[in-house]
């Protein structure tokens, strides 16, 4: 039988002495063509990448993450939430720096959504910090976005617009409304512009907010530093060392803004909703403060208890003096009946009533009538002593009636009056049960809603307190870079 280490035997080669450098001087003879053509075009190609590519830098900051919850130290805990810790946090804040939603605020607080480049044979520079002229647009009416828009100056205040490459071309003047199919752009020159010598062509293009999202998130690096002490990396690329340096600064100081609104959100609402209610229940209070107000304008009071005793009182007092008009007028009566009847009889109790005047005067027609009757004894009713002193009889009572009738009248005037107030005032006393159940329904009602609006004023002050305790102590540890070089083409490769 045959070993296998016999069948698989492989020749043994003699190990080589070194460099046969004879043999090499043949092999690049023979082929120094081909190598210097490789060199050449090795070299030409890295010349031609170095050449026309961008240079791209990067721009670079670090954050280190941290929540502290002071209000727990005021007695306020079960206001305050627990937070994620280490790994959790840091992959959380990763995330949120990531987000579309994060970004789109990131751009609303930065105005990059026009670029501004010059033009070259081969490559155009964006021009981020000198710009020839500012171009303001309203999104809703422009609609020539991520196209480039060529300015041509025609005069020192006037202009033509060309639109992409196509013919579209538009004349307008410096800080007036131009108007590119409907779409309305004011330039304004920038009066710290240092242009070149040479004559170069600029353009701007308005972006639209898909292509910067997109640009930001294309170009952004977020990646924790380290997990243990809550440090993340914040890293951005662009052609244009500030524009990189500007958003990384842009993204940090929203980042700080919006982290703490974030990490305060829940505690927002919440304070949000309470000045809601409150707001409401506010309204409501001062309703009923205006009902109160014009119920004490109306009822001159706002004890209606106190009130209805008042009521009650006063109507007595006029069924007292009714009824003491009513017997006046009825004592009055008959006296008037009897003057005219030629008959002067006064009542005991009327004599007290009657004015002073009228008292008199009757006591004086009493006294004529008493001379009258002694001198019917002496004399003839036809002599002339008799028919004077009738006559005197007759004129004193007509007088009297007249003071009489006046005095009854007064009366019964003064009558109508108190009972007209009698009628009144039952009517108030009648309305008063209601209006005082709708007064103790709407005291009630009122008191609720203050013991409710000290309640939520309470809860109210307890949640500013714990969104007050709750800081983010997030700190820049290394603000953005101004980068001097850039990470791309390597030359030296």
């Amino acid at each position: 039988m045959v070993e296998p280490t016999q069948h698989n035997a492989q020749p043994q080669l003699p190990p080589p002495d070194g460099i046969d450098f004879n043999k090499l001087r043949v092999i690049v003879a023979d082929n120094i063509a081909w190598i210097i053509l490789i060199f050449i075009i090795t070299n030409a190609v890295a010349y031609l990448i170095i050449r026309y590519t961008k240079d791209l830098y990067e721009s670079v900051s670090e954050i280190k993450l941290d929540v502290k919850n002071d209000a727990t130290e005021l007695g306020f805990t079960a206001f305050t939430a627990d937070e994620p810790q280490n790994a959790d946090l840091i992959s959380g804040e990763i995330e949120i720096i990531r987000s579309k939603l994060f970004l789109n605020i990131v751009l609303d607080s930065m105005k990059i959504d026009v670029g501004y480049y010059s033009r070259g044979d081969l490559l155009n520079h964006e021009l981020f910090t000198n710009t020839p002229y500012i171009v303001d647009h309203k999104p809703a009416t422009f609609n020539h976005y991520n196209v480039p828009i060529y300015l041509e100056e025609t005069g020192s205040e006037t202009f033509s617009l060309v639109v992409g490459e196509g013919p579209l071309e538009v004349n307008g003047r410096y800080n007036e409304p131009v108007s590119i199919n409907g779409g309305a752009v004011v330039i304004r020159k920038n009066p710290y512009f240092v242009k070149g010598e040479d004559d170069i062509e600029f353009f701007f293009i308005v972006h639209s907010r898909d292509v910067l999202l997109n640009y930001i998130v294309r170009n952004l690096s977020v990646e924790p530093l380290n997990f243990y002490a809550k440090t993340i990396r914040v890293a951005f690329k662009d052609n244009h060392p500030q524009k990189a340096q500007a958003i990384i600064r842009t993204i940090d100081a929203v980042y700080l803004t919006y982290s703490h609104e974030q990490k305060n959100q829940a505690n927002k609402q919440k304070i949000d909703w309470l000045n809601n209610e409150l707001r409401q229940i506010e309204a409501k209070m001062e309703g009923y403060e205006d009902y109160f107000k014009r119920f004490t304008l109306e009822n001159k009071t706002n004890n209606l208890d106190e009130d209805l005793k008042n009521t009650v009182s006063a109507i007595n007092r006029i069924d007292s003096q009714r009824y003491e008009f009513t017997r006046r007028i009825n004592a009055l009566n008959p006296l008037i009946d009897g003057l005219r009847a030629h008959e002067l009889r006064i009542a005991p109790a009327l004599r007290q009533e009657l004015p002073e005047y009228v008292f008199r005067d009757l006591d004086h027609l009493q006294q004529l009538l008493l001379q009258l009757d002694k001198l019917k004894l002496s004399y003839n009713e036809i002599t002339f002593a008799y028919r004077e002193l009738q006559r005197e009889i007759d004129t004193h009572t007509a007088r009297s009636l007249e003071q009489l009738m006046a005095l009854k009248a007064d009366w019964i005037k003064k009558l109508q009056e108190i009972s007209q107030q009698k009628s009144q005032l039952e009517t108030q006393f009648v309305n008063m049960p209601d209006k005082s159940t709708q007064f103790s329904k709407n005291e009630r009602y009122y008191k609720l809603y203050e013991e409710f609006y000290l309640s939520l004023m309470q809860s109210k002050s307890g949640f500013e307190i714990a969104k007050a305790g709750t800081t983010t102590d997030f700190k820049i540890l290394s603000p953005a870079t101004l980068p001097d070089s850039p990470i791309s083409p390597n030359r030296l490769m």
